[in-house]
């Protein structure tokens, strides 16, 4: 019912931006993949991507957009993806529907993602952004200067929440701000979400700045609301540190190299034995190097790294624009370590071997 009432909702908010100026734009996604299953047996499997994109144009002061995205299988899973407007008045802006905000520095790991969650590793590296998760918010920005600004938001559901019910209650949303500024170069930030449905405070700071690399370092810390203990505290201790740098030559192409990491100073820093996923170890290393010789091919190394229990996940991919809007995809992933490590040979997708074509228009 839930899915239902949003799908009239988004279309009677997009009717003016449908009848003004809009862009379209559409991605298609074909992938045939081989992988392991749980037996250890070589599978193939066909997944079709769809994301239908409105975007409108022409007015500098509102901004509206409808992104839908399809995941076909041998099931249809059609997903909302973003269902937002931006409206600019005079001293502040304001979003209003799906979409994402990002809060803190990092491209995977990122302890200042207190809205959506940027610490536990994920197992599949090949998609272009890592983290994309959206969710229904209303979000007031007012700026203060060329470089600062304030900003205050409400999610009214949990991000991910599969409820089935439109009306939420008042003590199961999510309400915070955060303040963001700029010293000696230095972005400097700092926010707090409550989070109602878990009952538990969740500030931060955040620091970005260039040295050569960019670099950043992020911190959290998450509480509960009542009766917080000194376990609770270093439980809910994390940091988050990346630096990232483009070397761009006519001769030798263009170099990306990334390096992020996430630190739990509290977390286990030696190896479990049967180890689980309440397990949290105290570091984990997220190394990236990107190669484009020219316009039409890249390459892409990507892994994360567990160094407590010597596993990590290692991915290469590669991607050639043969035709203007066509790209050629293909990956090749691993996972290295035991059975019980965060990554491990000889489980369900160890190895994988994805090739596919990707037509935008």
């Amino acid at each position: 019912m839930k899915n239902i009432c949003c799908f009239f909702l988004l279309i009677l908010l997009f009717v003016q931006a449908v009848y003004a100026e809009v862009v379209t734009s559409v991605e298609i996604t074909a992938l045939s993949g081989l992988t392991r299953d749980e037996n250890q047996e070589f599978v193939i499997y066909e997944v079709g991507k769809t994301a239908l994109n409105f975007d409108s144009v022409g007015n500098p002061d509102v901004r509206a957009q409808l992104e839908l995205d399809t995941i076909v299988t041998e099931a249809i899973m059609p997903d909302v993806k973003r269902a937002f407007v931006k409206v600019r008045f005079p001293g502040f802006r304001i979003t209003a529907g799906k979409t994402r905000e990002s809060w803190g520095e990092g491209f995977l790991f990122n302890a200042g993602d207190v809205i959506f969650g940027s610490m536990d590793p994920i197992a599949d590296l090949s998609e272009a952004i890592l983290r994309d998760e959206t969710a229904w918010l209303v979000d007031l920005y007012v700026p203060l200067g060329q470089f600062s600004h304030i900003e205050a938001i409400v999610l009214p559901y949990a991000p991910g929440s599969q409820s089935a019910e439109i009306l939420n209650s008042v003590h199961d949303m999510r309400a915070g701000g955060r303040i963001v500024t700029k010293l000696w170069g230095i972005k400097i930030e700092g926010g707090y979400l409550f989070k109602a449905d878990q009952a538990l405070h969740h500030p931060y700071v955040s620091f970005q700045g260039n040295l050569f690399f960019d670099l950043q370092l992020s911190a959290a810390l998450q509480l509960p609301a009542e009766d917080a203990t000194p376990e609770d505290i270093e439980d809910g201790f994390t940091v988050s540190f990346g630096l990232m740098h483009i070397f761009s030559t006519d001769e030798a192409g263009t170099w990306t190299v990334r390096m992020e990491g996430a630190l739990r100073p509290f977390g286990s820093w030696e190896e479990v034995e049967a180890a689980d996923e309440d397990t949290k170890y105290g570091l984990l290393l997220y190394p990236e190097i990107d190669y484009a010789p020219d316009d039409f091919l890249s390459f892409q190394l990507r892994s994360i790294i567990s160094p407590i229990d010597a596993s990590a996940v290692i991915s290469f991919g590669c991607t050639y624009n043969i035709y203007q809007g066509l790209n050629i995809l293909a990956t090749v992933a691993v996972q290295l370590g035991d059975e019980d490590d965060v990554f491990g040979w000889d489980r369900e997708g160890d190895v994988a071997l994805l090739l596919g074509l990707e037509y935008i228009f």
